[in-house]
């Protein structure tokens, strides 16, 4: 009896021997591999500290600021010009033209037209001879120069480089309602969150990163990053109705820097969708039936009530430019007199006046119901996320347009008054400065965006995002 006891102990004392000797070979091999582990992740430098340091940025560009390319044809559509034009003419680019097919809402329509790449320079050839318009070239670089690109890589518009991963350009058919480039924003901006994590992993041995980014969006594109940053990935419904603001978008971002952003509108919009607009004298000119196509520009007419319209007197018209019937009474745009020449080109296959005009009002009455729909949006009183900061540079000394009016010129309109601006945004605008009257009958002003800095420049629209002004101040900001 005693000898089995002996014996049994004997065992229950080797197995845990055993047992002490396993957990002790468990416990070394895990420390050898985590010793391993440390000495294969990379040593930090101080350029490395740098990069991770601060967001990497996506660049926004606005309306005309990317090449569109036929994708069936590989025909460059916008971008590169291989004609000139120092008047205006009947005729203009068509192939510019936004699809229109009647009883289709507006994300349904498309054509063979993609965007491919935020412009550089906008390439023309005049009498053979190779010309350049600076377009957001400068802006890349001076982002290059802020160390927005990683030790050896020499060009930061060459974002398709696998060496680079701290500066992106979002680029967009900038035709398109914004909010449905919202949605392609949104993937843009998990595709390279994804990308930058496996980076931060390869590079510095940090796993799981979640890496917020921040924006530098010029006019128009500022208007995509702020529906973005209130709707995320909703795009507007076609019932008319409103999504709901869950400021999605902004968990992903921590800064955005606005440059020029019409953010209550531009009177100049109404003035090209009724009477063309050549942004150069050398650049073919775009006629309002090719425009009016377009429902992005309709969506950077004002917000306010329509107190800067005027009518040939000079006395406000007061009237919804929102409202189709508006524009047919005034034989504006794709309601002109003179529009069904051009409507012959865009619409081939309708041979009949009446039918043509019925498409065009009804795609006319689809691109200001949107517009409409966009501005509400935007405009929803809703508290700002405290970790979200919102920067505006604006042009503050430039002779902007702030009003227009009806001329005895059949239906153009003309600039009538001017306010401080960027030559193209009104201060006031840039800001959503917003006005109201108490019962007192005194003023008080507010902005309905709640900027974190406000900085004026003395520069033009298009000028701003490469000015030094600009480029000094927007370091502090992204890299304080």
């Amino acid at each position: 009896m005693n000898i089995s006891l002996f014996s049994f102990d004997m065992h229950k004392v080797c197995f845990l021997r055993i047992c002490r000797l396993f957990v002790a070979f468990l416990l070394s091999t895990i420390a050898i591999a985590q010793s391993l582990h440390a000495q294969a992740r990379p040593i930090l430098n101080t350029r490395d500290i740098e990069e991770i340091s601060h967001n990497p940025v996506i660049v926004i560009h606005g309306i005309l600021g990317s090449k569109l390319v036929n994708s069936t044809t590989q025909e460059i559509v916008w971008g590169k010009l291989r004609r000139f034009q120092f008047w205006k003419s009947a005729s203009g680019p068509d192939e510019l033209a936004f699809p229109m097919r009647f009883g289709e809402s507006l994300d349904r329509l498309g054509d063979d037209i993609v965007s491919d790449g935020t412009l550089a320079h906008l390439d023309i050839n005049l009498l053979g001879i190779p010309i350049e318009i600076e377009a957001y070239g400068r802006l890349m670089q001076a982002l290059g120069v802020a160390g927005y690109r990683d030790a050896g890589h020499q060009s930061v518009l060459d974002t398709s480089s696998e060496s680079h991963f701290t500066c992106f350009q979002f680029d967009y058919d900038w035709r398109r309602d914004i909010s449905e480039n919202a949605v392609k924003l949104d993937n843009f901006i998990r595709e390279r969150q994804e990308y930058v994590s496996r980076e931060y992993a390869r590079r510095f041995g940090i796993q799981n990163a979640a890496p917020k980014f921040d924006i530098v969006a010029h006019s128009m594109g500022g208007l995509l990053a702020r529906y973005y940053l209130r709707y995320g990935r909703q795009s507007l419904p076609n019932d008319g109705t409103l999504p709901t603001i869950d400021w999605s978008g902004a968990r992903q971002i921590e800064k955005v820097v606005l440059i020029g952003t019409p953010n209550d509108g531009s009177v100049l919009a109404l003035r090209d969708l009724v009477n063309g607009y050549q942004p150069s004298k050398i650049v073919p000119f775009q006629t309002p039936v090719v425009l009016g196509t377009m429902p992005s520009i309709y969506q950077l007419l004002p917000t306010e009530e329509a107190t800067w319209l005027e009518d040939v007197n000079g006395s406000p018209l007061r009237e919804n430019i929102f409202d189709p019937a508006v524009w047919e009474s005034h034989r504006w745009g794709l309601m002109s007199e003179d529009a069904d020449k051009a409507l012959q080109k865009l619409l081939p296959g309708v041979k009949d006046f009446d039918d043509r005009r019925r498409i065009a009002r009804d795609h006319l009455a689809k691109c200001l119901y949107r517009a409409a729909q966009f501005h509400h949006a935007l405009n929803i009183p809703s508290p700002q996320p405290s970790n979200l900061q919102m920067h505006l540079f604006a042009g503050s000394q430039e002779n902007t347009a702030s009003k227009i009016r009806a001329t005895s010129r059949g239906n153009a309109l003309k600039v009538s008054a001017y306010e401080a601006g960027d030559d193209t945004t009104t201060l006031r605008s840039a800001l959503s400065l917003r006005t109201n009257r108490n019962s007192q009958n005194q003023v008080a002003s507010y902005c309905t965006i709640a900027w974190s800095t406000v900085n004026k420049i003395d520069s033009t629209h298009r000028k701003l995002p490469t000015d030094d002004r600009f480029v000094a101040g927007r370091v502090k900001i992204l890299k304080p």
